[in-house]
């Protein structure tokens, strides 16, 4: 335990700081989510699905049709294959130049190797149980062991393979090469190239015909598919077809390939003895994927532009229907034990599930979750994350971190609060002006409530046995009295209110358009006064100790302080350029602010209201926190993918933390003292552990060191690798390193084998 802990902190020392630090990185909790899905694979009875960020595949059972599990990976999933003698799933990262290998028995990450730059399509051999990746900036392709899981050889092919096939007949491996109008064929025995075929303008799309030996080759520039002999790798003919095609599939049951045009929406179908054009199927608009199910007589057309898939039957190449898909549908995979086929549409962050039997859409699963507001509860050691996206809130487990539900509720969830004696939780959802009211003892919705327009901000007053919600277009709040859970007063307020604080029997509400604070009396749920402030005011922290509510001003860059009992302005201070979070420290009686534009957190004495210090930070903080466990400020920074941590007694930056991208909130978790982290650009919570009060016996079950390491037998150009002590290695030898990329920024741990 010692020994990892080390690592770790060396690990992140490297990225951010030269010194030694009591926090770190404990987990990250993939919800279940990623932005952009643009592949998929089944395997195993289950479809798992890639995409352009999030950071993680998603497993979705193919019986039940519901995402069971989410699988960390690497940033930009942009290629995927299955391998059945070893039950693995193999997922290109084309931004971290690596392939990551899932064992489906499990749904764990067994290993990242290293590839080439741009990892571009994968394909699997099962002759000699190897799994091909074009690299299409290197020109060259890496091929892995299916049982050992190492990089065995590297082939050099053609300008910018793009994409591949495999020949079960003559043992061959295929790669078009987009930028070179060729084909370059590899014999998969030796893993050596035997010919290069000419094609057409930009081949980006390969398919093989295994009943007469044939390779088709799209051609995305040259409007035609190029037919390949496999036995001598000569060119059969070159059938013209629509514009811009660019996905390939062959149906066995009627030996027709199929070619989708993107340009003109039609697919050419092309006969697989006489080599000629037979038909062309008018479909909808960018056709841009196809997959086939024999058994069903199915061919089934993704098209980008017009949200659907269309489903052809092959006997009469007539289309029989067309589903709506989802917004952008990319890439499709079929799963014929199930009959069911898996549409990735990637605008829309959706999987949409289709039965081929009854030609029906069976399930459509929102693949981004976006957490956007966090909460704590202290009786059952919880916290709850709502989730912008995917209309839910996920329940996770403060012991384990272990995600244990996911409750469905209305449209837009922005803010979340949860009444501890009542074990409520009271969900705000934007777009469908509602409330939802979930127990925390079942994880089930008791209801949901109807309030303003656009409720943006929630607060609970377990005192009063009250939840308050500030409506952005409805200009006013609503009072949820929480026995019948119904809406029991509408208070008027300022222009766009925007966020709440309570200060003993008094309410705070920013009006975010009208520069003014509105303030009300929770024991009688009537508006007292409104205080002018600065201009755009959209935040407010409460400081208990001098009973004083600070108003952040966005334009105005300055902080408005005022009387907790009275609400009339006590100081207006000056700030850096856009302040847009705010946090008070209970320990050091300070107030801290974030300056979005200024790069910085203005510290404000609580007691003296006056301006302490400037503390530069990283770009955009947009997000502030105080635990009060360590006396520390986190600051969240909205463009990039970490946070800075600021220690109060000195008033100093002591540490950045990378986390998920674009951290929006945080929440304390005092039991185990964890702080979690909403990453609502990465589908994803950041645990952030300190060892301030943490028993060492804790520290041995819950920290994770490190993700599993990347095992490769040298390091690509470029890539600057560092010993155990921090020292610049030059030309490492076997051994263990931390290696930062070619064209990124991120640090790994690398195993180097000779």
């Amino acid at each position: 335990m010692k020994v990892l802990k080390v690592v770790f902190v060396f690990a992140v020392m490297m990225v951010f700081a030269p010194a030694a630090f009591s926090q770190w990185l404990e987990q990250t909790i993939y919800l279940g989510g990623l932005q952009g899905p643009a592949c998929l694979a089944c395997a195993g009875g289950a479809a798992y699905v890639g995409g352009d960020s999030g950071s993680a595949v998603l497993v979705i059972d193919g019986v039940t049709n519901v995402q069971t599990g989410t699988i960390g990976v690497g940033s930009k999933v942009t290629a995927m294959a299955y391998n059945p003698v070893n039950r693995k799933v193999y997922c290109a990262d084309f931004d971290a130049d690596s392939v990551t290998i899932i064992d489906i028995g499990q749904n764990v990450v067994l290993t990242t190797l290293l590839v080439g730059d741009g990892p571009r399509d994968l394909c699997y051999d099962p002759t000699g149980n190897k799994i091909y990746c074009a690299n299409s900036f290197n020109d060259n392709l890496s091929v892995i062991d299916g049982a050992n899981n190492n990089i065995v050889r590297i082939v050099r092919v053609g300008n910018r393979p793009r994409a591949l096939c495999y020949n079960a007949v003559s043992n061959r491996l295929y790669t078009a090469n987009d930028a070179g109008d060729n084909v370059t064929v590899v014999d998969a025995g030796a893993d050596t190239v035997v010919a290069t075929v000419p094609a057409g303008g930009s081949p980006r799309a390969l398919a093989y015909n295994p009943t007469r030996n044939k390779v088709y080759c799209a051609n995305h520039a040259g409007q035609s598919v190029t037919i390949i002999d496999g036995a001598t790798n000569s060119v059969l003919e070159t059938v013209s077809t629509g514009i811009e095609p660019c996905a390939l599939v062959y149906d066995p049951f009627t030996d027709w390939v199929y070619c989708a045009n993107a340009g003109s929406g039609t697919v050419t179908v092309i006969d697989g003895l006489s080599n000629r054009s037979v038909a062309t199927i008018r479909v909808k608009r960018t056709p841009c994927a196809l997959v086939c199910d024999p058994e069903l007589d199915l061919i089934y057309c993704a098209c980008k532009d017009d949200d659907s898939v269309s489903l052809i039957r092959g006997r009469t190449n007539s289309v029989l229907k067309t589903l709506y898909a989802g917004d952008g549908p990319t890439a499709l995979a079929c799963d014929t034990v199930t009959g069911k086929a898996y549409c990735a549409a990637e605008l829309g962050n959706a999987v949409t599930v289709i039965d081929g039997a009854t030609r029906s859409v069976v399930a459509s699963l929102r693949s981004w979750e976006r957490p956007f507001a966090l909460c704590y509860n202290s009786a059952l050691n919880r916290v709850y994350s709502a989730n912008n996206s995917s209309d839910n809130v996920s329940v996770i487990d403060g012991a384990t971190n272990a995600p244990v539900a996911s409750v469905p509720v209305s449209r837009g969830p922005v803010d979340i609060c949860c009444h501890q004696d009542r074990n409520r939780l009271y969900c705000a959802a934007q777009y469908d002006d509602k409330v939802t009211v979930i127990d925390c003892l079942t994880n089930g919705v008791l209801g949901t409530t109807d309030v303003g327009n656009a409720p943006v901000a929630i607060a609970c007053s377990p005192g009063r046995d009250r939840v308050y919600t500030a409506n952005s277009t409805g200009d006013n709040i609503s009072v949820i009295s929480c026995g019948p859970d119904s809406v029991v007063h509408t208070i008027g307020t300022g222009k766009y209110p925007c966020a709440l604080a309570l200060s003993g029997n008094l309410l705070f509400c920013a009006n975010r358009d009208s520069a003014s604070v509105s303030v009300i009396s929770t024991a009688t749920d009537s508006l007292l006064t409104t205080t002018a402030v600065g201009e755009m005011p959209v935040a407010l922290s409460y400081n208990p100790g001098g009973n004083k509510v600070y108003s952040v001003n966005r334009m105005q860059y300055n902080v408005t302080v005022m009387d907790g009992n009275s609400g009339s302005v006590i100081a207006t201070i000056a700030t850096g350029e856009q302040p847009c979070a705010a946090c008070y420290s209970t320990r050091s009686n300070l107030f801290y602010c974030a300056n979005y534009a200024g790069r910085s957190v203005s510290v404000i004495d609580g007691e003296q209201n006056q301006w302490v210090t400037t503390i530069s930070v990283a770009s955009h903080p947009a997000a502030l926190f105080y635990s009060p466990a360590n006396n520390k400020v986190y600051v969240g920074h909205e463009a990039s993918d970490s946070v800075t941590v600021i220690d109060c007694a000195v008033n100093q930056v002591i540490q950045r933390i990378g986390v998920g991208f674009a951290p929006t909130d945080f929440v304390l978790n005092p039991a185990q003292n964890r702080i979690y982290v909403a990453n609502s650009g990465s589908s994803s919570i950041s645990v952030i552990r300190d060892v301030v009060g943490i028993e060492e016996e804790q520290q041995q079950t819950a920290l994770r060191a490190w993700p599993p390491a990347t095992v490769v037998r040298s390091l690509p150009a470029g890539a600057v690798a560092f010993d155990a002590m921090g020292r610049r290695v030059t030309d490492p030898e076997a051994g263990v390193y931390f290696v930062r990329g070619t064209r990124t920024q991120t640090v790994r741990k690398v195993v180097i084998q000779r």
